[in-house]
């Protein structure tokens, strides 16, 4: 059976092969056309609607990629 996969967007089920796939690099998530990059990946359905939220919301991009929030300084 073939690898299935959710657009994190509109969270439908999808042939993983098409998916856009993402992953981060430098902090900013990038295309992996070919799917073979190493690290965790997030899915994106080619609806150009998904694929518009899925860039310009980092909020999204973020929670899908597991992208750690960096701890707030302790006042004292």
């Amino acid at each position: 059976m073939p690898p299935v996969r959710t657009c994190c967007v509109c969270r439908n089920k999808a042939l993983k092969s098409t998916l856009y796939r993402f992953v981060l690099e430098n902090g900013n998530p990038v295309q992996d056309a070919r799917q073979d990059k190493v690290g965790r990946g997030a899915y994106c359905c080619k609806n150009e609607k998904c694929l518009v939220a899925f860039v310009n919301q980092q909020k999204r991009w973020k929670r899908a990629l597991r992208v750690e929030k960096k701890p707030l300084a302790r006042q004292s």
